[in-house]
């Protein structure tokens, strides 16, 4: 079932009844609910964290200059066969790269989500429309085939609501970190987006 953290449609309380039709305990509910809180809450601390590291370091994301694809440069090539060094790959060296990868994709949503949650109402729809702009086939640069991948359309029917709950003015600022975590983090809701983390 997962804990419909990544799910603003997800109503565990429709499920209460079925629950206890089926003699399962629920009077622990509210136990629950306020471990999956606290669970929101700590990880957005720990992303305002970030992104206050980042502001007082004056680190932001930027295009590098002169971005282009890789020179693929054939290297002590003879007779057109190209040598390369091997590596081995170790168990210990697989779980060092993820744990780097993940490391990463923390700071950049810290960097992006706290550039978006300080941008004014009208701001954050025009960028939010950008983001979800490759899904709605309004993208000029890219777009996703998502018919029938991974369950892709319940997938981005789930990023249009939390673009739709970013939208909002009324938020408080947990709530809003939460759905613009939920927006851009996409690789969350599904692998169907092509991205691997």
């Amino acid at each position: 079932m997962g804990d419909g953290l990544g799910n603003p449609t997800a109503d565990f309380g429709s499920l209460l009844p079925l629950l206890r039709e089926h003699g399962m305990a629920v009077d622990h509910r509210q136990h629950v609910d306020d471990a999956l809180k606290e669970r929101r809450r700590t990880d957005t601390r720990a992303l305002l964290r970030r992104a206050g590291e980042l502001k007082s370091s004056q680190i932001e994301p930027k295009v590098p200059v002169g971005l282009a694809a890789a020179d693929c440069k054939t290297r002590g090539s003879r007779d057109g066969v190209k040598s390369v060094a091997t590596v081995k790959v170790t168990e210990q060296h697989d779980r060092r790269k993820r744990e780097l990868g993940d490391e990463g994709e923390s700071w950049a949503i810290a960097s992006m989500v706290a550039k978006i949650a300080g941008f004014a109402p009208p701001d954050r729809s025009a960028v939010t429309d950008e983001v979800i702009a490759p899904l709605t086939g309004t993208s000029t640069d890219i777009a996703f085939e998502c018919a029938g991948a991974d369950g892709a359309h319940g997938s981005v029917e789930s990023v249009m609501s939390h673009a739709e709950q970013a939208r909002r003015t009324d938020l408080d600022d947990e709530k809003l970190i939460d759905e613009l975590v939920d927006l851009l983090h996409v690789s969350k809701q599904s692998d169907g987006f092509g991205f691997e983390t």
